[in-house]
């Protein structure tokens, strides 16, 4: 017999995996605030040797070795006012340079301008040159069947229409009909369910008159010996559910 979770056993897994999930957490957590051990060290030793104190205490008040020493412009040594340097910016200086809106790289002093081998050069319809007139092109296409040289290919909605209308004018409809028993000839069109047994509800097998002939098509009955029933399964318990949560 197969089990499955109802209502109460999945809220205990549910219940069961949270405990399990913040007893990991405070677990880490704890871990995560103690002072690991070091080889050789206690807990109130230093590691701050009196060889690097000595260095530390050698070092001048507000030393600095990245200091600057000067400041150019173009070559030029700027003059130091206090502690102000005053750099004067060109107006006349190109920041930046641009193709189609695209900023293009400059490679020491040079940049490398590439033309656009996509350019149109012409516009054509049906193989005949269209004239732009100013900046623009005029293409005219058709607006109804009569400006196509192919009309005679193309069909009109209501033609559409007649030709599925035609083409399925003679499907008949399948229709199904309830007998005690089969009649001598059937009707095309027509499937008849005739009751298999007096005891079974709503079980019918299907017939269709073919060809001069009764033909069995299939029955309504339906074959549920493959499927669980309610009978096949029960509720897990709670300590099974222990058991896969060791």
């Amino acid at each position: 017999m197969e089990e499955f979770f109802n209502l109460v056993g999945l809220q205990y897994f549910y219940n069961r995996i949270k405990t399990i999930f913040a007893d990991k957490v405070e677990t880490e957590e704890a871990l995560g605030n103690k002072v690991g051990k070091v080889q050789g060290m206690g807990l109130s030793s230093t590691d701050f040797t009196a060889a690097e104190k000595t260095k530390l205490s050698n070092i001048e008040t507000a030393a600095d070795v990245n200091i600057i020493e000067e400041v150019q412009q173009n070559g030029v040594a700027l003059g130091i006012s206090g502690k102000t340097v005053n750099v004067i910016a060109d107006a006349n200086m190109i920041e930046s340079i641009q193709q189609n809106g695209a900023i293009l790289t400059i490679t020491g002093k040079a940049v490398n301008i590439v033309a656009d081998t996509n350019v149109i050069d012409a516009i054509s319809v049906n193989g005949a040159n269209v004239a732009p007139v100013s900046r623009r092109v005029n293409i005219t296409f058709p607006t109804d069947l009569g400006g196509f040289t192919n009309t005679p290919q193309f069909q009109t909605k209501n033609q559409v229409d007649t030709a599925v209308a035609e083409a399925i004018g003679g499907i008949s409809m399948f229709e199904f009909i309830i007998v005690d028993e089969l009649p001598v000839t059937g009707l095309p069109g027509k499937i008849y369910l005739v009751k298999e047994d007096e005891a079974l509800l709503d079980i019918y097998n299907e017939y269709a008159y073919i060809d001069g002939e009764w033909e069995k098509l299939g029955t309504t009955a339906i074959d549920l010996s493959a499927y669980w029933n309610t009978g096949n399964l029960r509720a897990i318990t709670t300590a099974e559910i222990d058991s896969i949560l060791v």
